[in-house]
């Protein structure tokens, strides 16, 4: 009999500790509210210096003119040294300058872009302060 009072005595304080943090703090409504952020303004970069592109000379050389040419640029250049690529490789270098072409007219448009998202956004920023 006494363990059995024992037993629920355990049961009792075990159930009121439990309980006892819960039954004085009532739980606090959590507030949620957002503030706008004003966006630093992103300054204008000046465009890049154009590129000046130094001329290059070719010179087309053949069997029949080689000698020519070689006597031609040993006169100009004091030395007969020359690089040479053949029609292949003057095709792919063809294709890689029109691929950088594209890639530069690609990247102009973006900056353009930007420039123009920025601008706009800078004035309507400016139309809702004047109001």
């Amino acid at each position: 009999m006494i363990s059995q009072y024992l037993r629920h005595l355990l049961i009792l304080i075990l159930l009121i500790s439990m309980t006892a943090c819960s039954a004085l703090n009532k739980v606090q409504r959590l507030e949620v509210f957002s503030t706008p952020v004003e966006r630093a303004p992103i300054p204008m970069q000046p465009a890049p210096t154009p590129v000046k592109l130094k001329s290059v000379e070719w010179y087309v050389v053949t069997d029949d003119n080689y000698d020519e040419f070689k006597d031609k640029l040993v006169t100009r250049q004091g030395v007969s040294v020359w690089y040479a690529i053949t029609v292949k490789d003057y095709e792919n270098l063809s294709v890689n300058l029109e691929e950088l072409r594209r890639y530069i007219i690609e990247q102009q448009m973006l900056l353009q872009y930007y420039e123009e998202a920025i601008t706009k956004n800078s004035d309507e920023i400016n139309t809702e302060e004047a109001e």
